[in-house]
């Protein structure tokens, strides 16, 4: 099967997640960018801030109240949190596995072994 052309991420605030089925081009101030086969498509664009002037804009706060409001709501309405600690544990073991995959230059399979 033919894939888009992975890239190295054109900011610092950017990642590029490569699977066997697609590659999500993430800039987290910017485009979120999905590449399928050979075809790229832009799914998510951040609204434009201007961080010097404005560093508190609610566009730019409003994924870290989101996900503080659905913190607090989970509490008063007695529910499971939205977000759940295996979800947590699942987000720092791909942070590990991407580091590993970095550090030696090649993929690596989910569960972490070593």
């Amino acid at each position: 099967m033919d894939m888009a052309l992975p890239s190295l991420p054109d900011s610092y605030f950017g990642y590029v997640v490569v699977g066997e089925k697609a590659i999500l081009d993430v800039n987290s101030y910017g485009k979120v960018k999905l590449g399928i086969g050979t075809e790229w498509k832009t799914i998510h664009e951040f609204p434009k801030i201007d961080y010097i002037k404005f560093p508190l804009d609610p566009n730019r706060l409003q994924p870290f109240i989101g996900s503080l409001q659905s913190f607090i709501d989970d509490i008063l309405d007695n529910r499971p949190p939205t977000v759940s600690g295996d979800d947590g544990r699942i987000a720092v073991e791909m942070v590990d596995a991407a580091k590993l995959s970095s550090a030696r230059g090649q993929a690596v399979s989910l569960p972490l072994s070593d």
